[in-house]
């Protein structure tokens, strides 16, 4: 008996996690589309030069 319910809970289991695994990997996507979205504009983009300046001054120090 306890054999069956040791089994019984692994698939219970095994279940959750693949379900798991799906839901959280839509969640990582969504989650890097919405920060790459807020995101780009402001820190992906190609540095002006003036950053290029300010990043050489910090070289220099």
């Amino acid at each position: 008996m306890k054999k069956l319910g040791a089994d019984v809970l692994k698939k219970i289991v095994d279940e959750i996690a693949r379900m798991g695994k799906s839901t959280i990997l839509e969640c990582l996507v969504r989650f890097c589309d919405a920060i790459k979205t807020l995101y780009t504009r402001d820190y992906l983009s190609k540095p002006t030069p003036r950053d290029l300046q300010r990043l050489l001054r910090k070289v220099e120090a």
